[in-house]
Parts: C-alpha cells; sequence; structure tokens
C-alpha cells in the first residue's frame, strides 16, 4: 500500500522544524487525512507567505499537538491497512517530495522532541522520494510547483500547501508511472541514520531529545562543553540557535 505525505513547517532545519501541517494522501482509495497544529509562537513571515497559513488558521483549527496529530494520521493508516490492505504482510511505502531531506527526517524528529512513540508500522515501511526519480528523468528544477508549470496541471495544485502538494504529488506520479515504479527506496533506519549524519550536533539528537539525559538548561550547557562537536558548533552559530530552541522549550526546567 502506499500513501503520499506532505508536511509544512516552521525553521527548515533538521534541530527546530517545527511541523504545523500534515496531509496523507492513500492511493488505495484516494481518502485524504489533513491536520493543522496549533503553533505558540509567531509565524515567519515567510511561511505566511509561501503557504497561506496563518496563526488564526491554526489556532481555529489545529490540533492541540503534534501527538494528538500523529495518533490520529496513525490511526488513519491504519484503518486503510484495515480496509484495503492484503493482511499483516502488507508493504507500506510513503512517498514525499523531497522527502529524504525534509519531510520523512522532520516528521521523526518531530516525534522525538515532543515524546511521540513512534509506531511499528512506521518502521516496518519503506520510504520513497519523488524529486529523485524527477531529477535521475533530467528535471533540474523538479519542484512541484515547476512541475505543474511544465505539465499545464491544474491551477488549483499550484498552491503550496500539503493537501494541495500530496494530490499533486500523486498526479504527478500517476502520469510517470512506469518511471516511479523504480523510486529509490529506503528503510526506516536508514532515513534515521541519515538525517543524524547531517546534523553537527548529532549527539545533542541522542543524548538530550532522544535519551532526554538533561533535565535543565544548565546540564544542557555543561553536555554541550563536554563535547569536542560542540567547537563546531559554536563556530558555526548553531550552538546559540540550539540553546535558544531549548530555552523555549514548556516543558525544559531553565
Amino acid at each position: 500500500m502506499k500513501f503520499y505525505i506532505d508536511t509544512e513547517f516552521v525553521h527548515g532545519n533538521l534541530y527546530m522544524a517545527d511541523i504545523i501541517d500534515i496531509s496523507l494522501l492513500s492511493d488505495c482509495s484516494e481518502h485524504l487525512f489533513h491536520v493543522y497544529i496549533k503553533y505558540e509562537h509567531p509565524l515567519p513571515a515567510m511561511v505566511t507567505e509561501i503557504t497561506g497559513l496563518t496563526n488564526e488558521i491554526l489556532n481555529k483549527s489545529g490540533l492541540d499537538t503534534f501527538k494528538e496529530a500523529m495518533d490520529s494520521m496513525t490511526e488513519f493508516i491504519k484503518d486503510e491497512i484495515k480496509e484495503y490492505g492484503v493482511g499483516k504482510g502488507t508493504l507500506i511505502k510513503f512517498v514525499a517530495h523531497g522527502g529524504f531531506e525534509t519531510d520523512f527526517p522532520f516528521l521523526f524528529n518531530n516525534c522525538d522532541k515532543n515524546h511521540v512513540s513512534i509506531d511499528e508500522l512506521f518502521k516496518k515501511a519503506v520510504y520513497q522520494d519523488s524529486m529523485v526519480s524527477l531529477q535521475l528523468l533530467g528535471y533540474n528544477t523538479p519542484g512541484l510547483s515547476k512541475i505543474a508549470q511544465i505539465w499545464n496541471l491544474d491551477k488549483k495544485y499550484e498552491r503550496h500547501s500539503s493537501h494541495g502538494d500530496v494530490l499533486l504529488l500523486k498526479k504527478i506520479c500517476d502520469i510517470h508511472s512506469s518511471s516511479m515504479t523504480s523510486l529509490q527506496t529506503k528503510f526506516y533506519q536508514e532515513v534515521r541514520d541519515a538525517s543524524l549524519h547531517k546534523m553537527p550536533l548529532s549527539f545533542l539528537e541522542i543524548k538530550i531529545i532522544r535519551d532526554e539525559t538533561a533535565q535543565s538548561y544548565q546540564e544542557f550547557i555543561d553536555t554541550i562543553h563536554q563535547h569536542t562537536k560542540a567547537k563546531t558548533a559554536l563556530r558555526n552559530n548553531n550552538y546559540l540557535k540550539i540553546c535558544n530552541y531549548f530555552i523555549n522549550r514548556k516543558d525544559f526546567n531553565t
């Protein structure tokens, strides 16, 4: 079974990306799961400009927590498997455009920092990135909106929103179905490992977010100074960004 997934987020990096919008489209039934997530800080102007989302929209229509969103999406997937799958042996595929760089690692990192257990169905699934395939087909700028222009697809799909993007992604994959059958595939642990290697403070994700060893700001600072990679982080200002992230965390004792 195949699901197309897209997320919108605030702060486009592996440390602080907060997902505020998730859509998941079932390839079998074409049922669409969509949810907004409330965001307690002012949305950056660029996010509003790109997605059209505002704090008012999120606060009015969004779920209170990322955990609620993840639980709801997991339940939606299980319902689809029960209705359209072929039993316990059903292989689940998640397809995202640029998913190896953003959607997949951001989704799992959001689970980590929000203390959300990742269901086994995600750990047994495979993950595919449609952007990689389009690049191999010769498209140098394979963004969804650009592809929509090149192929003269319905303009309603050009809006950069998660639900619009998954509808467009399915249409693109259907058009190029023969080529998309050979999408580059990664397993869950490969997705996790790849994102971890890109983090200059990879120990932080292991020791602080995943294992929750630091329970105070001072302990967090001590952990960073004890690690040699902190020197690299300090030089490229990631140190300050990470500090600010933990200072702003509600459940973190300052």
